[in-house]
């Protein structure tokens, strides 16, 4: 896992500021309300099964989730029907409905907060930062949660999952949670990932993951924000967050970060 930044931001608008720093938590999203329908979502690969020696790990695959298990009191398996090995449209349809299957329990078992390693994003701003009239949370990489963020790799092809990959936690995470397509790659996106569960690494309630003191370190106003209004959020919900300001310049595509003067 390579370094991260010292600091990390997360774009949003400034009517969700009050709650973050109020509670000092975060909302994390469930990867079915993604923007990119391809994320979180790779495709299981059904282009191997004229391979042999793939084909024979597919077909030990589904043996393996066809025989009965018990959780929680109940027995889960797939129905195998007879000589189903032999028939490529029968384990094509099973390697297939994996696909669907992995796309609706990673929305339904994963919560994602993003970040960025910068406030100076002009597309991050347009897009998540209310155009130019929201706000950045910046984020110590060093507290408890924060070092947690992952890198997104960012990808040519959609991921396709092979059996190996299934055997291999941390690649299945990769493939399935840290790739995008090369399209997205101005976001140089890093994520956390959360779960609503409370043994989990990130564990989040009804969503929101709770930060240790002081993961926040700075408020960064949009170039087009309403300085008065986030002023006076900061004031009421935590007066010892500093607010620095994104500044327009006039000769360039770029954007200045400033200690706000006032």
């Amino acid at each position: 896992m390579s370094a991260l930044p010292p600091k990390l931001y997360n774009y949003l608008p400034v009517k969700y500021l009050a709650g973050a720093l109020q509670h000092n938590h975060l909302h994390c999203s469930s990867p079915e309300n993604f923007n990119d329908p391809w994320d979180c979502k790779p495709s299981f690969n059904d282009e191997v099964i004229a391979n042999p020696v793939d084909r024979q790990k597919w077909i030990a695959f589904f043996e393996q989730m066809a025989a009965p298990s018990p959780l929680h009191g109940q027995q889960l398996y797939i129905p195998l029907p007879p000589s189903w090995e032999t028939k490529d449209e029968v384990l094509r349809q099973f390697i297939n409905s994996t696909t669907e299957h992995s796309a609706r329990t990673t929305a339904k078992n994963y919560r994602i907060f993003c970040l960025s390693p910068q406030a100076t994003l002009l597309l991050m701003w347009a897009h998540y930062g209310d155009r130019h009239k929201g706000i950045c949370l910046e984020f110590d990489t060093t507290s408890k949660e924060i070092s947690r963020a992952r890198k997104v790799k960012y990808e040519d092809k959609l991921p396709l999952v092979s059996p190996d990959d299934i055997l291999k936690p941390e690649r299945l995470v990769e493939l399935m949670l840290l790739t995008k397509s090369n399209d997205w790659s101005y976001e140089e996106e890093y994520r956390l990932l959360a779960r609503n569960e409370p043994t989990f690494s990130l564990p989040t309630t009804d969503d929101f993951l709770q930060l240790s003191p002081g993961a926040i370190t700075a408020v960064v106003a949009g170039c087009r924000a309403d300085l008065t209004a986030i002023r006076e959020i900061i004031r009421e919900n935590a007066p010892n967050t500093p607010l620095k300001l994104a500044v327009q310049q006039r000769n360039a595509y770029h954007l200045d970060i400033i200690t706000d003067p006032s």
